[in-house]
């Protein structure tokens, strides 16, 4: 039973990717006079260019991140809050990747400003060596406080219509602070695929933000994702949300669907997504707990003492020195039996109780 499920512990659901779009070229190219002529054209006539570059998501107040701890030695740490950082490592890497990109382009002047439409463009440039895009961004403002923006981008050298790969909107109207507000923003990956045809990432990420109340509240969905790992070939849908509270206690919970089977260990045997809920808690002096409840998918086929399946459920706390207090590894039958796989410690000493969602 044990060998049948331990595949699950995690194995990550979504891998570093690695675009790499040549931020470098953005001061320009020596081989393109007249690209650098037009990039370095300020054509700032008072549009108030600082209110649109101070309306920008900021990729520090954006990123998802835990109480770190100072072990050299992570194998020492508690199993599920390694898991929760290797989780929001990856998350960041997905939902940041085009920030930082932008905050380098808006580093240098607009290359226009539109005054009927209120609008700043910077652009259009190549990236240059291997890359076969070229690429714009256009930042608009709206009613008082609100501001939509797009990157934009084609087949470098073509008069084809630019494609939207990164786009959103933000409401800096209650804002006290310069880059942080109430917005959305999404990035097609089947878009920059079609304009870079090395990259294989497939599906869309959109990226939900408060950053005014109450700390930092991040909602990231995966819509039809497929990662860079040639491993893991099933598309990833999911919801993770984070919430990082003034008191720097928080919150992140995701809840996806994905196939805990893969071939290197069951064969074919088992090719069903499960619905994974993960739920991490702590508090600003590291102390935490998570949860994880899976159901579903090719469950109900394996059988445990005369009964299949019902639901896997994973549980740890550990204290402020990250070290695991408690762990629980059990399944729920379809007859309402339960059965422990492994516990260790005493849940009494948790900070937190268990919390997991009904299953259905």
């Amino acid at each position: 039973m044990t060998e049948k499920l331990r595949p699950l512990m995690f194995i990550a659901l979504c891998t570093v990717l690695a675009l790499a779009i040549g931020l470098a070229a953005c001061s320009g190219s020596d081989e393109d006079d007249d690209d650098d002529d037009d990039w370095f054209d300020d054509d700032d006539d008072g549009g108030g260019l600082d209110d649109f570059l101070d309306a920008l998501p900021d990729p520090l107040n954006l990123r998802l991140s835990l109480p770190e701890s100072d072990a050299k030695d992570l194998g020492e740490l508690a199993q599920l809050y390694r898991d929760t950082v290797n989780f929001t490592t990856d998350v960041n890497e997905h939902a940041l990747m085009f920030l930082s990109w932008i905050d380098e382009i808006t580093s240098y002047p607009p290359s226009n400003y539109d005054e009927q439409d209120d609008a700043y463009t910077w652009g259009p440039w190549n990236a240059g060596g291997l890359y076969g895009g070229e690429y714009r961004f256009v930042m608009t403002r709206g009613s008082q406080g609100y501001y939509e923006y797009v990157l934009q981008g084609r087949s470098r050298g073509s008069e084809d219509p630019w494609g939207n790969v990164w786009s959103g909107h933000v409401d800096v109207s209650d804002a006290q602070t310069a880059r942080r507000g109430v917005g959305s923003y999404s990035v097609d990956f089947d878009a920059a695929r079609s304009i870079e045809l090395w990259m294989v990432e497939e599906g869309q990420v959109i990226v939900t933000y408060d950053t005014i109340n109450d700390g930092r509240a991040i909602d990231v969905e995966y819509v039809g994702f497929k990662p860079d790992d040639d491993d893991y070939q099933d598309l990833v849908d999911g919801l993770y949300s984070y919430h990082n509270r003034a008191d720097d206690s928080g919150e992140f919970t995701f809840d996806v669907l994905a196939d805990m089977h893969y071939e290197q260990y069951h064969g074919e045997q088992y090719d069903q997504r499960e619905h994974f809920w993960f739920n991490t808690r702590w508090y600003g002096d590291g102390r935490g707990r998570s949860d994880v409840l899976v159901t579903d998918g090719d469950l109900p086929d394996i059988e445990v003492g005369g009964s299949t399946i019902a639901s896997y459920v994973l549980a740890e706390c550990w204290g402020n020195d990250f070290l695991r207090d408690y762990w629980l590894e059990m399944v729920v039958l379809a007859n309402g039996n339960e059965e422990t796989i492994e516990e260790q410690g005493i849940e009494s000493d948790c900070s937190f109780d268990q919390q997991l969602p009904e299953v259905k």
